[in-house]
Formats: C-alpha cells, sequence, structure tokens
C-alpha cells in the first residue's frame, strides 16, 4: 500500500517504481501557510519539512541537508543495484 495525497491505493512492486511525468498534485506553501504556487512529485517520492532537515543537521539547515542527501543517495544506490539484480535473475529465469 502508499499512502499520498490522494489516498491509499493497492499496487504492485512494479507499478511502486515511478515512471515518467511528476503525477502526484501537490501546493508549495510559505511559512504562514499561504499558497505559493503548484508542485507535483511521483509515486512514491516524498519531501522533507524544513524541521526534519534542522534535526538531520543538530540545528544546522546546510548540515542537515548534507546528510539527508548522502542518506538518499545510498538508499538510492542500494534500490538500483536490488532492482538490477531481480532483473537480471527474473530474466535468468524466462
Amino acid at each position: 500500500m502508499i499512502k499520498n495525497m490522494t489516498g491509499l491505493r493497492n499496487q504492485s512492486k512494479e507499478d511502486i517504481i515511478a515512471a515518467g511525468p511528476d503525477n502526484v498534485p501537490a501546493v508549495i506553501t510559505d511559512q504562514s501557510g499561504a499558497p505559493q504556487g503548484p508542485a507535483t512529485i511521483k509515486e512514491g517520492e516524498f519531501v522533507f519539512s524544513i524541521e526534519a532537515i534542522i534535526g538531520a543537521g543538530d540545528g544546522d539547515y546546510e548540515h542537515g541537508l548534507e546528510v539527508i542527501m548522502n542518506i538518499h543517495d545510498q538508499l538510492k544506490a542500494r534500490g538500483e543495484e536490488v532492482l538490477r539484480s531481480q532483473s537480471i535473475a527474473g530474466a535468468a529465469i524466462e
């Protein structure tokens, strides 16, 4: 199950991997909550709050960005490797 702004949906593993254009509508707001404009993200993507970024950096926003991006890069590389290995294994079986 994936929960996004459109609600809960059943999806296969292949559907979870977002491809193509952004497809989840969202609105960018300023700190007071006033709308600033539209934004869209792909299914399976997410946004970190400012508070989460500051927390990751122990109070330092820039350091928090660096920490989160490093974690993202490591997890993305691991995910790509898993997908490649599954694709190779699946091709070998067929």
